[in-house]
């Protein structure tokens, strides 16, 4: 299951990335460095989805975990 760093996609667009990743289920959290997506089994189409259409940018595939 991997981990995504993601950079805030544009201003206009975040309540729509949210709400896409909610209504699919994908887990995130919001930090100071951007946000954190969880894939599980079987969400990687979704959030491939979720991602074109957001123009969410991947900073970092499993970041290490050093938030707080």
């Amino acid at each position: 299951m991997p981990t995504y760093l993601v950079k805030p996609p544009p201003f206009e667009l975040r309540m729509a990335f949210m709400d896409a990743l909610e209504a699919s289920g994908i887990d995130y959290s919001r930090e100071a460095e951007g946000y954190l997506v969880y894939l599980k089994d079987g969400q990687r189409e979704a959030w491939e989805r979720i991602s074109e259409s957001c123009r969410a940018e991947v900073l970092e595939e499993d970041p290490p975990m050093l938030f707080g």
